[in-house]
């Protein structure tokens, strides 16, 4: 699975519900690699979260754009992504010349054929602005073909099967004298804008765009918050998976050092959150953990394994936010290099997280494929670079 994005001027703030547009750091770049890590490394505070959120955003607007076949329809989506608004654009006010709409730039493979969608945020939510396709399985150096602009009139789609790129599974071509226009100016290029889309919903069922949607169901986000939310259960846990992992659990546990022989999950633990899972001692004891012992680090560990074993196990994009919370420099390595190891990741899948730098160690400390840094200057800009 390869999996690229690249933002250009937007903001990371403390904190995501009540923005201080004092403490904002306005980032120039960021260019995510299809590497099998990427990791956002800054201190506590800094709005490392806000990268993993505009990338939520991002990938739930484009979901919806294939799901529904049209923009216009995303108002009634936007319940579902209210929690994900983007708040990077707020401080673009007529007499601030200083900073400049949001943009991001999403590829993706499918099929042997890459994808270019890009979309600006001048709103609370993106605009699409155009999506391209290439005949390649990268996404450096190329020709990209466009699909769908939204400032054109004329438009075209002309995509290869993905068996052979000499094949057209669909081949659509549109002008002026095809549409049936209203005569006010102002309405020419909404009505044309829907009759492209209206085009567009003619091959939402061909089994290239079925891909396309298929490539976003594979990811994933993982969240603390998620231990505390019942919907989690049905996002990760389930008896009958670790079951079938047992023995992977348990490796991961000898290779850290973590002194648990054995474990078993119940029905009570998966409902009841506190109750994560019951460990066997040295005296063959059962025992729980709980959220308010010292065993918090292989509690969050026991969720975290089980969103990596599913990511692992196909191709798979995985954010997880705040990586090493509760987690020792050792875990959180490891961890890493389970998705740089091409004997564990055999499908190539990738880790895009956050880490919150300590006291305890440094920056250079952290494995990884992709290394950015953001830190925040005593005038409230920010700097991003690779490591």
């Amino acid at each position: 699975m390869l999996f690229k994005i690249k933002f250009r001027n937007f903001a990371c703030f403390k904190d995501w519900q009540e923005i201080d547009l004092l403490n904002r750091n306005v980032i120039d770049e960021i260019d995510v690699l299809p590497s099998c890590s990427n990791v956002f490394i800054g201190s506590k505070s800094v709005g490392k979260s806000s990268v993993i959120k505009l990338i939520n955003t991002t990938i739930d607007y484009i979901n919806n754009f294939i799901k529904y076949e049209t923009e216009f329809k995303l108002d009634t989506t936007l319940k579902s992504m209210r929690n994900f608004y983007n708040p990077f654009v707020l401080f673009s006010e007529e007499n601030d010349e200083d900073y400049n709409d949001t943009e991001v730039i999403l590829y993706f493979n499918v099929n042997q054929t890459s994808f270019k969608y890009e979309l600006i945020f001048n709103g609370y939510f993106p605009q699409l602005e155009k999506i391209s396709y290439s005949c390649s399985d990268g996404f450096d150096d190329m020709e990209w073909i466009e699909i769908y602009s939204k400032n054109n009139l004329e438009f075209s789609l002309n995509l290869p099967n993905s068996d052979s790129s000499n094949t057209c599974i669909f081949d659509i071509n549109l002008n002026l004298e095809e549409l049936e226009l209203d005569k006010q100016p102002n309405t020419n290029y909404l009505n044309l804008k829907n009759s492209i889309l209206l085009k567009i919903c003619n091959f939402s069922k061909n089994m290239l765009t079925i891909s396309i949607s298929d490539f976003f169901k594979n990811i994933t986000f993982f969240k603390d918050n998620y231990l505390h939310n019942k919907s989690f259960k049905k996002y990760s846990i389930s008896k009958d998976f670790i079951e079938i992992n047992r023995t992977r659990y348990l490796n991961v546990f000898k290779d850290l050092n973590i002194n648990i022989k054995d474990f078993k999950v119940t029905d009570e633990s998966l409902n009841e959150f506190n109750l994560l899972l019951s460990i066997k001692d040295e005296n063959g004891i059962f025992h729980f953990i709980n959220s308010v012992n010292e065993s918090d680090n292989v509690r969050r560990l026991f969720y975290l394994l089980t969103a990596i074993f599913k990511a692992l196990d196909k191709k798979t994009i995985l954010f997880i936010d705040d990586l090493n919370n509760y987690l020792s420099l050792e875990q959180t390595n490891y961890i890493l290099k389970m998705f740089s190891d091409k004997e564990k990741n055999i499908h190539n899948s990738q880790l895009i997280t956050t880490v919150s730098s300590y006291s305890t160690y440094d920056f250079d400390d952290i494995y990884c494929d992709n290394k950015f840094e953001i830190d925040k200057s005593s005038d409230f800009s920010s700097t991003i670079f690779k490591l």
